[in-house]
């Protein structure tokens, strides 16, 4: 990964590059956004770049000895950590390993096709659906054992810290010690989606970057340049995946025909507004069946469309990047989005995302949501 392959913010690729150029690299840092985001692509690229033999202006070359290796993540010096089932045989550093070859393999072979790897991909990769992932004391003194090493290369020993909000707390004081102390040339690059849930004595030592989304026209143009989608379909998925380029690419994957997403939201939406309890049942039976990445995606395409919609109802604002259809449909939908039920609509779309994310009960979830949007769409105006 390299810098020039980063499309949510050039300015802050660049900041990151400038500070390595000039040695201001912080020994502890820590890259924060939302699952899915390009936070571990941001570390990809910032460790590239330090280790990158031949380095071009502001971004790494991408075919020196160090860029291969890293592409391949199989560099010496680059040691990884991310959260794992517990077991018996992980419950211990001897015992961990043992199982952890198997675990890099699995994490190489993942972040070779999606550097935007979101938690619940991680969990299906490996097999652990049942179980609570976590980061034990086991990986956090493998991981110092790892870094007390001399380095391979010569260069910067580096520990990249895969969702260090599900370190355990013995794990978590344990890494504290070692950011404390930390050997000599060494880099602790932690890639967060919840700093408010890591151990706030390590916060309080980090570096700490805030990620940002994707804006809507450059990930539209991405997807279509990167997977040849066509303008409309590349439209619809930017819209409704706000930014986020592992959901994005999630309903890339699996979107049948040109805009999906609308026409199923608008069948829901008329079905709702009907009161038609079996077109609904029917409908909630179907969509129930997406993959979960999906039906977030549906759900956050709803919440754009409330926003557009509200926009429409209190400023009279034209929707940007949506096509005809969509137009038309948020004309006709926004005088059902005042103030006040856009702020129940808001409410009730993240909290069903969030719920369709730590596998809840889909049909529970579109059932309890249909009959609340069918209570709202025929709400007094507020």
């Amino acid at each position: 990964m390299k810098f020039s392959e980063i499309i949510s913010s050039e300015s802050l690729a660049t900041k990151m590059a400038q500070n390595i150029v000039e040695g201001r690299v912080a020994h502890a840092q820590m890259l924060v956004g939302e699952d899915g985001s390009e936070a571990l692509a941001f570390a990809l690229a910032y460790i590239s770049f330090i280790n990158c033999e031949n380095r071009q202006g502001n971004d790494s070359c991408g075919t020196c000895s160090s860029c291969i290796k890293l592409s391949k993540f199989a560099h010496p010096d680059v040691h990884w950590i991310f959260p794992i089932a517990n077991s018996s045989d992980t419950s211990n550093k001897q015992g961990l390993e043992k199982q952890m070859a198997e675990f890099q393999k699995i994490w190489r072979a993942t972040l070779e096709t999606n550097p935007y790897l979101k938690y619940q991909e991680w969990i299906k990769a490996l097999g652990e659906e049942k179980k609570k992932l976590e980061i034990n004391k086991a990986a956090a003194e493998f991981l110092f054992s790892k870094m007390a090493l001399k380095s391979y290369e010569g260069g910067m020993k580096i520990a990249v810290i895969w969702k260090p909000e599900l370190m355990n707390v013995r794990a978590a004081n344990t890494l504290l010690k070692i950011i404390e102390e930390p050997p000599a040339k060494s880099l602790f690059l932690l890639v967060s989606n919840n700093a408010d849930a890591v151990l706030g004595t390590i916060c309080s030592r980090t570096q700490i970057t805030r990620v940002p989304k994707v804006p809507q026209e450059k990930f539209a143009n991405w997807l279509v340049s990167n997977l040849s989608l066509n303008a409309q379909s590349a439209d619809t998925i930017a819209f409704a995946a706000d930014g986020n380029m592992g959901t994005g690419l999630a309903m890339a994957r699996e979107m049948g025909g040109e805009n999906e997403l609308f026409v199923i939201f608008r069948a829901w939406m008329r079905l709702c507004f009907s009161k038609d309890l079996a077109g609904l049942r029917q409908w909630v039976a179907e969509n129930a069946k997406m993959s979960r990445d999906m039906l977030s995606g549906l759900l956050q395409y709803g919440l754009q469309i409330v926003y557009s919609s509200l926009n429409v109802a209190m400023l009279q604002a034209d929707p940007k990047l949506i096509n005809p259809a969509e137009k038309e449909f948020i004309k006709k939908f926004a005088p059902f989005v005042d103030a006040k039920r856009g702020s129940a609509y808001y409410k009730l779309f993240n909290e069903a995302i969030a719920d369709i994310q730590w596998n809840g009960n889909a049909k529970i979830i579109l059932s309890d949501l249909s009959f609340k949007f069918m209570m709202l769409l025929h709400q007094k105006r507020g």
